[in-house]
């Protein structure tokens, strides 16, 4: 005897237990059912690598600019302003590695 999946759920209630042929009879529904049906497609996977590098890289371009805009900034800075301290020690290095002589 063949049951429908709703003949079989009707019947169980809440701590009924299969019968064998209960049992195959809703195996042979299920994969029936699951080889039917079209693959579901794929949701975009999260990639944890792509997101701290895309992150990463948009964090490194808006310090780059901060760095950038304050090292500007100080290339005409006198003794006593307060971007000296980097002209001294931030531009005047980098100028540095850049010396040919």
């Amino acid at each position: 005897m063949k049951l429908t999946i709703e003949q079989i759920l009707k019947r169980l209630g809440r701590n009924a237990v299969l019968r064998p042929g209960e049992k195959e009879s809703l195996r042979t529904f299920l994969l029936g059912h699951i080889h039917s049906r079209p693959p579901a497609p794929a949701a975009h996977s999260f990639s944890f690598f792509s997101f701290f590098f895309s992150r990463g890289l948009a964090a490194a371009a808006v310090f780059l600019a901060v760095l950038g805009s304050v090292a500007a900034g100080a290339e005409r800075a006198l003794p006593g302003s307060p971007l000296y301290g980097v002209k001294i020690s931030l531009n005047e290095n980098v100028r540095g590695w850049f010396a040919l002589s």
